[in-house]
């Protein structure tokens, strides 16, 4: 970001809190109450060898499951409708159509492109919305990190094998439980479903 100073006085001019400011590292968070749980970062910090500038990471030798690259972030939220305008009025965002999402009567998923992440918001419509009881439970909030996997199928009997299950399964996306996974909510997604 290259003004931070200034950014974080528009966002306290229209009234967004500002928590976690850390003076030394130069970056802020945004309150998740005026975010719809989304805890937003700004920094100005740069990282030597940042993956974002093109420096590769060191590959995980022989993975569980090979991974074609990060689908999404998962929030849920009481309005996505309302939670998109909010981000894109925030930062730059652009729509991101046509990934595998669940059915539109059941809830509502509006997927952003915020630099090279995708932030998938949520709503549940009725109450058989896998996100119905967390967003009732919990609140607004990130839910889960989806991953684009090149054979859903195998991943799934890989995670299996290893006892990691499945607590639920459509066409182009499971669930793999978080009591398996450290409490992490991961989504896994077919890389080649329709886009």
């Amino acid at each position: 970001m290259q003004d931070l100073w200034g950014t974080e006085t528009i966002l306290r001019r229209r009234d967004i809190r500002i928590t976690g400011v850390d003076l030394p590292g130069r970056h802020f968070f945004l309150h998740p109450a005026d975010t719809s749980g989304l805890l937003v970062e700004f920094t100005d910090t740069e990282f030597e060898e940042d993956p974002r500038d093109g420096a590769g990471l060191e590959p995980v030798p022989d993975p569980l499951v090979p991974v074609d690259g990060l689908a999404w972030l998962t929030v849920v939220v009481r309005d996505a409708e309302k939670s998109a305008a909010l981000l894109s009025s925030l930062v730059s965002a652009e729509l991101v159509p046509g990934l595998p999402a669940g059915e539109p009567e059941v809830e509502t998923t509006i997927d952003l492109r915020v630099g090279d992440v995708v932030v998938r918001l949520v709503s549940p419509r009725r109450p058989e919305s896998r996100y119905a009881e967390p967003l009732e439970s919990k609140g607004e909030r990130l839910t889960g990190v989806g991953f684009a996997v090149e054979d859903l199928d195998a991943s799934v009997a890989r995670l299996g094998g290893q006892g990691i299950g499945v607590t639920h399964r459509d066409k182009h996306r499971a669930w793999s439980d978080p009591a398996a996974t450290l409490g992490l909510s991961l989504e896994w997604t077919d890389a080649s479903a329709p886009a």
